[in-house]
């Protein structure tokens, strides 16, 4: 959990700073949701998974978020690189770049926003490169001391840039590998509050045609993301842990005839991180502590072990599952029309949402809209939007090709 060593003042007067700090520290203990619509449904037991980095817990593009913030089995894409590296050898395209856009809980703040940079090159048929930047802006935040007297103004963020190989195993079946870089600075003029680590990814992607089907294909995906060591923000006291996930994934595409085609796919995203000991679960202080001190030490692989296996048996483990359902309809594969659904068990984080999008692919300009519908579970999500923006490298070749014929 980030630390922010702040000292709230009866005279604040800027509430509106007030708010969003209020907010930051919610973001990060409740790794990404505010969970407020939970008090209200009066969920008993309330126990969201907290990890260092929640950013890299958004899924990043347009496309991914209207089909239930899914992608790891969807058809390779350009923004394959957030999902599953291992996409980038099935795409349709030899190279790609792309940007995208999502202002971040518009209900709560106005300058928190996510933005992502990526692209790929395909080098031959078995092996592609990928990379890319994202960058999380928490927006600006007034520093306090113990007084309750504003001493400047902080502009904490997320940032992480990652490369990414991936090779064609046979001609149905690819593996991916990434390696990342996390760099966190959350402007508390505190060397603890700057934090750096490495995290890796590892992921395979499949497709199959079905002849028995009218040669419609079969998809799917398996990835392995954010595998790396914990972080800790107070010299080393306390430690959260990488949003390590494991999602699995599968999905089936049909062409109607030479202009019309539908996909569906479906995900679980499991999250490899123990949940942390609570007060009610313990007799005494004693315990408690012991079983903080032990959840401190885990290893990597020990918490993912321990997330298998949480007080409450296997029940608690269906709990941590975040499901993800999506539909594709395109036309000519120039227009896109998208619609999914997510869902997240309420002691989770309560995040159920409606999803749609739409997409337009006209010669090397690829354009991707999405929208989120919350209205029940989450406020905090509700009617947020993403923009993505990419370019066909490989058109760009003939249409400079006529200009320059002309």
């Amino acid at each position: 959990m980030m630390p922010i060593r702040l000292a709230f003042s009866k005279q604040m007067k800027d509430k509106k700073a007030m708010n969003k700090l209020s907010f930051l520290l919610l973001s990060v203990a409740l790794a990404w949701t505010l969970g407020l619509e939970c008090a209200k449904a009066q969920i008993t037991t309330y126990r969201p998974i907290a990890t260092a980095v929640p950013s890299l817990r958004i899924s990043p593009d347009a496309r991914s978020a209207a089909l239930g913030e899914q992608g790891v089995a969807t058809s390779a894409d350009v923004y394959a690189q957030y999902w599953s590296s291992a996409k980038y050898t099935f795409a349709e395209q030899p190279s790609g770049v792309a940007i995208s856009y999502t202002p971040w809980l518009k209900h709560v703040t106005e300058d928190m926003s996510l933005i992502q940079l990526v692209g790929y090159h395909n080098l031959n048929k078995k092996h592609s490169l990928g990379a890319s930047v994202r960058y999380f802006s928490i927006g600006k935040l007034n520093e306090w001391n113990e007084f309750g007297q504003t001493i400047g103004e902080g502009n904490p963020y997320e940032l992480s840039a990652d490369l990414s190989y991936s090779y064609r195993l046979i001609d149905q079946l690819a593996l991916g590998a990434t390696v990342r870089y996390i760099h966190t600075d959350y402007a508390q003029r505190g060397a603890s509050d700057r934090q750096a680590r490495l995290a890796f990814d590892l992921s395979l992607y499949g497709e199959h045609a079905l002849p028995v089907l009218n040669n419609d294909k079969l998809h799917y995906g398996l990835a392995l993301r954010n595998l790396g060591d914990k972080l800790s923000y107070d010299g080393n006291n306390t430690y959260a842990f990488l949003p390590t996930t494991l999602s699995l994934g599968a999905g089936l595409s049909h062409s109607f005839d030479e202009l019309n085609g539908l996909a569906l796919s479906f995900q679980m995203d499991k999250i490899l991180v123990p949940t942390f000991p609570n007060a009610d679960d313990y007799k005494s202080g004693k315990e408690l502590t012991q079983a903080r001190k032990l959840y401190y030490r885990r290893s990597l692989l020990s918490s993912m072990r321990a997330s298998f296996t949480p007080e409450g048996g296997f029940s608690e483990v269906l709990k941590d599952i975040r499901w993800g359902v999506g539909l594709e309809y395109n036309y000519k594969r120039m227009l896109f029309a998208r619609v999914g659904y997510s869902y997240q068990h309420p002691d989770r984080g309560n995040l159920r949402a409606f999803t749609l999008g739409a997409g337009m692919h006209w010669r090397a300009l690829m354009l991707d809209l999405s929208y989120q519908i919350s209205p029940t579970s989450n406020p905090a999500q509700d009617g947020t939007f993403r923009l993505s923006l990419g370019l066909d490298i490989s058109s760009l070749r003939p249409l400079h090709g006529l200009k320059k014929n002309k």
